[in-house]
């Protein structure tokens, strides 16, 4: 009673009974807001402290998941380093794939011109043709150049065959 006399400010008990009872109920109702205010206060506090840990957990997760970001992109990093150094080699064997087939080619092509030059003049068909196409000086040139040498070949291995006795003959 003296605290609502004095929250009135003194001219309150002066009224009665009656004020004294509506200040009891008044009393009971600022005690029970106080009170729906002090558990709203504690709820909030909790569902705060409870977000402020999912916050914390998230915070973890998202540190976790950019580690594992950062070493997937190094990690693709070091693939595409891998992806163009092999590009470059494959373009190099590719290269030389080529170049190869080319050689192949013309050392066969070669070959074959030479097979038909030695199967036309051992058949004597060689003359005839060339002849016919023209190439008969030059063949005539080359067969000098050649024949001489050969020739001279022909006669010392002839000549020391003829020089040399058989087993027969001793």
């Amino acid at each position: 009673a003296e605290r609502t006399t004095l929250l009135l400010g003194g001219g309150a008990a002066a009224e009665g009974s009656s004020s004294s009872k509506g200040a009891a109920l008044s009393d009971r109702a600022a005690v029970s807001t106080a009170r729906d205010a002090t558990d709203t206060f504690k709820r909030m506090r909790t569902l705060m402290a409870s977000e402020l840990q999912r916050s914390d957990a998230t915070l973890v997760s998202l540190d976790a998941q950019s580690k594992t970001l950062k070493d997937a992109q190094s990690r693709q990093l070091g693939v595409s380093q891998n992806l163009i150094v092999s590009q470059r080699t494959l373009r190099r064997l590719q290269r030389r794939e080529f170049t190869d087939k080319v050689l192949l080619l013309l050392g066969f092509t070669f070959f074959v011109l030479v097979v038909l030059y030695i199967v036309l003049k051992r058949l004597r068909l060689l003359s005839s043709f060339t002849s016919a196409v023209g190439l008969n000086e030059t063949l005539e040139d080359l067969d000098e150049l050649l024949g001489d040498e050969s020739r001279n070949k022909t006669l010392n291995e002839s000549s020391h065959l003829e020089i040399t006795p058989t087993k027969g003959e001793l």
